[in-house]
């Protein structure tokens, strides 16, 4: 029989009384019949749960029970409920009752009294298999095991006492700052873990002595595939030696059936799968990198980066005429690009200059504008700026030729003063920069999964690479 919900192999459990229950140890859920429960369950609503009874194969059906507060599995032909983990717990407490699970004894006879004032309940039956305990059970047996005296409230009935296992997160762990480290058979195993584990309860059989009360100090190290872990008491102190090992190859260990239920999280010793990817992209994106900054290098010793004019202008706003036009000029050598830089004098101001490099002998012309603008001032006695007096503009693939420049500013300054300059066959650093960019982007992205699979590992460590108030701030 497998699991409704995950799909495992579910084992049986024996409970006081004879009652004999289906639990599945990956997602705890357990089937209970009809008849293990103490009353009948008034369920309502009921709809397809898309997954099949592990007693009898019918059809599970979801139904809420306690006006909608709690929604439960159903079968609709041998009546067993499937409690998902901590679904019995809410069960408990909408119905009121303590004993859900039990075989239905006879109606009590009429007219029988109530139990005498002063009685002492009955004890309840002890606790006999590995089913999903709740707290208050743990710690139940914990005080039974150690020996603590019950107290009793007023009505003179026994009160269980207070006492709880030692909480790991009260108290001063030294190896959060001092991050140990391990090295063992050439490998470097980084420190994951440090605990005080405390035995609570005891089931089955060991091949040393163990009682409940029995307290250690538990530090885990972690070189994937491989974890090292130290357990270390008043009397010794045993390292043990662990892999990982992938679920699908334990089910075949086992030659148990159908699949392995999936994998969710992350276990402090299971290899990043990203590993090898980023491990090999590293070294070809520097040897690319480097190619790529060496072709630029080549491109830009063979340049031309050579001025072609300077031409400096003025206009007022009393001038009839606002454009300007260059007396002609050659533009020399192969087919390459021209720079275009406009400097201006504009002080808390704006212009705009519409320009056209035009072909003495054809009148085509490339039609381009750029706009400049600075502005500054005192605020709060902080000075400020922005923007710029000058800009730039590259022309692609011009041909060698003869040319002229027009320019047409328009400004809200009465008088503007500025210079082109014209430059040819010029290197532009962005081409490199967009090269690199194009190179980094798979090696990020397998960075990007590598690391968040890292801290996925690391988020149950005593060294988390991420906190909640870093998840709050990328909330914000």
């Amino acid at each position: 029989m497998n699991c409704p919900k995950c799909q495992g192999p579910l084992q049986f459990l024996h409970l006081p009384d004879g009652i004999d229950i289906e639990s599945c140890p990956f997602c705890n859920g357990a089937f209970y019949d009809a008849d293990e429960l103490t009353f009948d369950l008034p369920f309502e609503d009921a709809k397809d749960a898309g997954c099949l009874c592990p007693r009898c194969g019918g059809a599970m059906r979801g139904a809420t029970v306690y006006g909608g507060k709690l929604t439960l599995d159903h079968c609709g032909r041998c009546k067993g409920v499937w409690f998902d983990q901590g679904e019995m717990q809410k069960l408990r407490a909408l119905s009121g009752k303590e004993n859900v699970v039990g075989r239905r004894g006879p109606e009590p006879e009429a007219g029988a009294g109530p139990e005498p004032a002063g009685s002492e309940p009955a004890e309840p039956p002890p606790v006999v298999a590995a089913v999903p305990a709740t707290r208050e059970q743990i710690l139940a047996a914990f005080n039974r095991k150690v020996g603590i005296k019950a107290k009793k409230d007023a009505d003179g009935r026994k009160k269980p006492a207070a006492a709880e296992p030692f909480d790991c997160g009260l108290w001063d762990n030294p190896d959060i700052a001092r991050n140990p480290c391990v090295v063992h058979d050439g490998r470097k195993y980084l420190h994951f873990q440090t605990s005080k584990p405390m035995t609570t309860y005891v089931l089955g059989e060991f091949n040393w002595r163990v009682a409940v009360g029995d307290e250690a100090l538990a530090r885990d190290f972690v070189c994937p595939p491989f974890i090292l872990s130290e357990d270390k008491t008043e009397e010794d102190t045993t390292w043990s030696l662990g892999e990982h090992m992938e679920p699908q190859e334990v089910w075949q260990a086992f030659k148990m059936e159908g699949v392995p239920p999936y994998r969710t999280g992350t276990a402090p010793a299971q290899p990043n799968p990203h590993g090898p990817a980023l491990d090999s992209m590293a070294p070809v994106f520097w040897k690319l990198a480097a190619a790529a900054a060496g072709i630029f290098a080549l491109i830009a010793g063979f340049s031309q980066n050579k001025v072609i004019q300077t031409f400096p202008f003025q206009y007022a706003v009393t001038d009839p005429e606002r454009s300007r036009v260059t007396f002609p000029f050659d533009i020399a050598g192969r087919t390459s690009n021209v720079r275009v830089k406009v400097d201006s004098n504009v002080d808390n101001q704006w212009a705009y200059f519409q320009m056209a490099l035009i072909d003495t002998r054809t009148d085509e012309a490339l039609d381009f504008g750029r706009e400049v603008g600075y502005y500054h001032g005192v605020d709060g006695g902080e000075s400020w700026s922005e923007g710029s007096r000058s800009d730039t503009a590259f022309l692609p693939s011009v041909k060698a030729g003869s040319y002229y420049l027009r320019v047409e500013p328009e400004t809200d300054s009465q008088l503007l003063a500025y210079t082109i300059e014209l430059k040819r066959d010029v290197p532009r650093v962005s081409y490199l920069l967009w090269a690199w960019l194009l190179l980094v982007l798979p090696v990020g992205w397998v960075w990007f999964r590598h690391r968040s699979f890292e801290c996925g590992r690391w988020q149950e460590s005593d060294h988390p690479w991420t906190t909640e108030d870093d998840d709050d701030d990328d909330d914000d």
